[in-house]
């Protein structure tokens, strides 16, 4: 599944741009960072392996925390 997430290059941001991504499966909050291309942000369940991608672009979301659902 992709989400689409703000691409935030103009705005000051940190050296290595993250989410915070929760797993209702595992109960665990991931730090996510920035794929090398600046593209994408790739997080998956420790406890179930659910692979979820975060997509960076215009028309995307400032919002920087999401919840996946693994079921």
């Amino acid at each position: 599944m992709d989400t689409r997430v703000g691409d935030d290059a103009s705005s000051p941001s940190p050296v290595r741009p993250f989410l915070r991504v929760y797993f209702k499966c595992s109960g665990d909050y991931l730090r996510v960072y920035r794929n090398a291309q600046g593209t994408a942000y790739l997080a998956r369940c420790p406890t179930c392996g659910k692979s979820m991608r975060f997509l960076v672009g215009p028309g995307g979301t400032d919002q920087r925390t999401f919840e996946v659902s693994c079921q």
